[in-house]
Parts: structure tokens; C-alpha cells; sequence
């Protein structure tokens, strides 16, 4: 989803090893479908393809804290996109920038630079308070010498609402 909305398919294939899962991903919400759609032990058996590498599904969906965790502690998978979800405590709106935390995660933001704002369209009602899924690259941040987690998100096409479990 690098410059645009979809997952370009050549760089995530899914190892296809069950008629109950689909040979790609192609967008954010074909993954919120599937984990709307299967069991997690059906999410765990999920094997993509990224730039040449086996990874499981689940790696790669992440809370927060874990993101800001693997990160901080150079674990997390370079050049490798994350799924992260949770849900949506704060809208802050600056002059040139938004902020979105979450509130499972104090040290983590999503990051909405000027520059995107025409393609960002979600208002805060629809965020505050509701659980998403963000996709983007982990970048580090380390104003002020606190260290934060950061995921830049170029439009409304890189959050997705996540479906209310009951």
C-alpha cells in the first residue's frame, strides 16, 4: 500500500493451503475480513509472501504495544509492513498535522501529514472511540528524548473499522 491503496499482489501471496482462505490479499479489508470471517487457529495457519519472505498472518497483526515493543528493541521486520489495531482514545488536530492514539498503546501514534488531509476523510466521531486496523510501515520517534512508535497513514484507505465482537 506504499503510495497507493492497494497491497501490491506480488509482494503478498497467501500459501494457500485451505479452500477457506483466498490466494492474496489485495487491500486492509480483505485482512479484516478474514479475521472477520475465520477462527484464529484458520488466521495462524495463513502464510504470506513478503519481498521473498514466509511470514505468518498473525506476525504481522499487532497491537500497539507490541508494535512499539518490536521497534524499540530492533525486532520488528525491516521494510515489512504491519497490521495494527486497537482502538481509537484520541484525535488531536494541529495546524499541519493529526494524531491518533490508541488506548492500548501510550507510546504510539498514527501520524496524518498535511500533505494528506485531502485524501484522510475519516472526521473524529468516526474514529474516537471505535476499533480500526492501521496498516503502514513502524517508524521511530524520538522527540523530546521520549520514544515513540509511529505509523504514517496516507489516506482513509490505510484504517479500517473493525467488526464489534460481542
Amino acid at each position: 500500500m506504499r503510495g497507493n491503496y492497494r497491497i501490491n499482489p506480488q509482494a503478498i501471496k497467501v500459501r494457500n493451503d485451505s479452500s477457506l482462505t483466498p490466494s492474496s490479499i489485495s487491500s486492509l479489508k480483505s485482512v479484516v475480513k478474514l479475521i472477520k470471517d475465520h477462527q484464529p487457529d484458520v488466521l495462524a495457519s495463513i502464510i504470506i509472501h513478503v519481498k521473498g519472505n514466509k511470514i505468518p498472518l498473525s506476525q504481522l497483526i499487532i497491537t500497539p504495544e507490541r508494535a512499539h515493543e518490536l521497534l524499540w528493541e530492533n525486532k520488528s521486520l525491516e521494510k515489512t509492513p504491519y497490521f495494527v489495531y486497537g482502538t481509537i482514545s484520541n484525535f488531536i488536530k494541529r495546524e499541519k498535522v493529526y494524531y491518533l492514539n490508541f488506548e492500548e498503546g501510550k507510546n504510539f501514534s498514527l501520524v496524518v501529514f498535511e500533505k494528506y488531509f485531502p485524501h484522510f476523510t475519516y472526521t473524529e466521531n468516526q474514529l474516537l472511540g471505535h476499533k480500526v486496523m492501521a496498516y503502514g510501515f513502524l517508524r521511530k520517534n524520538k522527540y523530546n528524548d521520549k520514544q515513540s512508535t509511529e505509523m504514517i497513514i496516507k489516506s482513509s484507505k490505510y484504517i479500517e473499522h473493525l467488526p464489534i465482537v460481542t
